[in-house]
């Protein structure tokens, strides 16, 4: 059993540009514990709710059967990861994680990308 904390709510910057935080008082690529102000959606930030924590116990059945996963816990955040640059590339010592065509592409200093997805 594990139990998962949860995310928190709050403004999210983490698309924004480095170039978009130039005139504005706040780290980039962050979350803040407050709803987004006029300068944070000027630049692409948005506000993000919370969930709510929950037992990992299994994450679902097949024919009856509890199915588990294993994984292995990041200190890498997605508020703490670079993003691919314009043409796509991440800064060196990271590999990029996620769809090519995507906007939500990160990169990560790991040597696996993180669990996006679970069908």
């Amino acid at each position: 059993n594990y139990e998962w904390a949860g995310t928190s709510w709050g403004c999210w910057c983490g698309f924004a540009g480095e170039s978009d935080f130039g005139i504005y008082d706040f780290p980039v690529r962050d979350i803040f514990h407050e709803v987004c102000n006029e300068n944070h959606t000027k630049i692409g930030c948005f506000n993000i709710l919370d969930t709510p924590g929950s037992n990992l116990d299994y994450i679902g059945k097949v024919e009856g059967e509890p199915v588990k996963i294993c994984a292995k816990y990041s200190n890498q955040t997605l508020a703490n990861s670079p993003i691919p640059n314009a043409d796509g590339r991440c800064p060196e010592g990271y590999m990029r994680c996620g769809n090519r065509d995507s906007p939500y592409s990160v990169c990560t200093s790991e040597s696996r990308c993180p669990i996006a997805n679970i069908e």
